[in-house]
């Protein structure tokens, strides 16, 4: 079996390749199709993946596509490629004309829910922010690719169960048609590095972390606001957001840092690469996580292989990391209260918190590395469509 996989580039998915690259072992060949080679890639120990660079360029989304269709197109006919996996509808003129093609099947995976986000996160947004703005212009355009893959696929894959029936709420795809592959982490990568000393708790200040897109559908001003409940009731605590703050979005949540005193007490860091955010989960104590907007978040997962105990909201991307509650303590989406009590549990019970850490690294290394999802991409793969 010949599989040709696209991914927009490597820094933003590295491990996605890796684990991309451990699943060509179990094929006859893997064509890793790559829109910008970022970030280096060794493949020396995965003979049978071959990295095939497209070539994009900084904002011209219709010249790369046809650029990644017409190189998809030259490995299924010179190289014999059986199944085309594609990522956010780059390879949609293929799809379209796929019936044309005998023998070869193509797989879509979705990796966040446009059309549901805009119906339920975006639903209340001024007409400018989800018209003018270039965020509510790429969910509007990545809404339409959504319907149009979901139409022409032969089978679309998500991180979740609990996430078919949001999708299936916005497109008129059938369950019979959708499949579920987990996310991945370099669980290596993610531990704590040689020479770092286990964390000791509790500590004062408890140091809180949360790495994604910041705003207030990820649960930013509950964090804010858990905050000023913690040290209102005497406690302790700080809190570091790292990631990319929504520009519509920037003022209004430094000014509610400010109105409730928290300048010194919660940190903006801006987006770090990924080293960056590993050392931050290796000097933090508690992951904090809410959101209403995310398929799967990767980082809750990064968090649990970094053995960073996790507070999150229910959210079926997050659900399905620990369906028993093992590892995760859950709470409501915008639940500032619960997120306190949350954290003066992890102050006043340190030695169950250390269990919940082991036990979320131990389901990231069981279930969730990359030879583990490897797995499961080579079992989808040779089911056929």
């Amino acid at each position: 079996m010949r599989v040709a996989f696209f991914l927009p580039n490597v820094g933003s998915y590295l491990d996605r390749a890796r684990t991309l690259a451990e699943a060509s072992h179990g094929i006859e060949r893997l064509y890793l199709l790559v829109g910008r080679l970022d970030t280096a890639l060794d493949l020396a120990e995965h003979p049978k993946c071959t990295l095939v660079r497209t070539g994009f360029r900084a904002g011209r989304r219709w010249s790369n596509q046809r650029r990644a269709c017409a190189i998809a197109q030259r490995l299924v006919r010179e190289e014999g490629v059986e199944v085309l996996h594609d990522t956010f509808g780059h390879l949609l003129p293929l799809l379209r004309r796929r019936p044309r093609r005998h023998g070869l099947w193509c797989a879509e995976s979705l990796y966040c829910l446009n059309a549901w986000r805009l119906a339920h996160v975006w639903a209340h947004a001024a007409w400018p922010r989800r018209w003018l703005t270039r965020d509510g212009l790429g969910m509007q355009y990545g809404a339409r690719v959504e319907r149009a893959v979901c139409r022409h696929a032969n089978r679309v894959v998500l991180q979740a169960p609990g996430l078919v029936p949001r999708l299936q709420e916005t497109t008129a795809i059938s369950a019979e048609r959708l499949s579920v592959i987990p996310n991945s982490v370099d669980t290596g990568f993610w531990h704590l590095t040689a020479g770092v000393a286990k964390r000791e708790a509790p500590r004062k200040p408890v140091r809180l972390l949360f790495v994604g897109a910041v705003g207030r559908s990820r649960g930013s001003h509950t964090l804010v606001e858990a905050l000023r409940l913690l040290r209102a009731q005497g406690e302790d605590a700080t809190c570091t957001l790292v990631g990319r703050v929504a520009r519509d979005e920037e003022a209004q949540l430094r000014a509610r840092i400010r109105t409730c005193h928290l300048d010194e007490a919660m940190h903006l860091a801006g987006a770090l690469g990924r080293e960056g955010v590993r050392e931050a989960m290796q000097r933090h104590d508690l992951f904090v996580y809410h959101t209403i907007n995310d398929a799967s978040p990767r980082t809750v997962l990064e968090a649990m292989a970094s053995e960073l105990p996790v507070v999150a909201s229910r959210h079926p991307g997050i659900d399905v990391l620990d369906p028993e509650g093992e590892a995760i303590r859950f709470t409501v989406y915008g639940d500032a209260a619960g997120t306190a009590r949350a954290v003066r549990s992890f102050r006043e019970e340190p030695d169950a918190w250390r269990a919940r850490a082991e036990r979320g690294r131990a389901i990231a290394r069981e279930r969730h590395s990359l030879a583990a999802v490897a797995r499961e991409y080579v079992r989808f793969w040779r089911a056929g469509p």
